[in-house]
């Protein structure tokens, strides 16, 4: 059986090591990658909705590449959403997102779903978006 490897871009390696955890993780033809937000390398978070999902989906890019796949590999990708409030709809912001993602991945199809939560790990963000990739060798 195929060992697993551990996959980080220069920007995130040290925090995700010190956290134990992998950036995004192949075994395989499977590329597990970790939910992606919408920070640049200084891990400063995008202004707005549209700038992070933006940034999330080019971060997610950048592991999937490092990772030896590419857009067209993604089977399934789950959005998580910050909704300010309980009665806003979440179509707006999953429409949004995912006509960024055809901008960024202009030729993948995959499962998706868009859950709406509270609040991420920093106040600032407002999209984490996780995906799976199957490469062909």
């Amino acid at each position: 059986m195929t060992k697993a490897t551990v996959v980080h871009t220069p920007a995130t390696e040290e925090m995700y090591t010190q956290l134990g955890i992998a950036e995004a993780v192949r075994r395989g033809n499977l590329i597990y990658i970790s939910g992606q937000v919408g920070w640049d390398e200084t891990l400063t978070p995008a202004k707005g909705f549209a700038a992070q999902a933006r940034q999330a989906l080019n971060n997610m890019k950048a592991v999937l590449e490092r990772a030896g796949g590419s857009g067209d590999d993604i089977i399934e990708m789950k959005a998580f959403i910050v909704k300010p409030q309980a009665s806003e709809s979440l179509m707006d912001p999953v429409g949004e997102l995912f006509t960024i993602k055809r901008e960024v991945f202009p030729t993948n199809v995959c499962a998706a779903t868009a859950i709406g939560i509270k609040e991420l790990v920093n106040a600032e963000l407002l999209v984490e978006i996780a995906a799976v990739a199957y490469v062909d060798e």
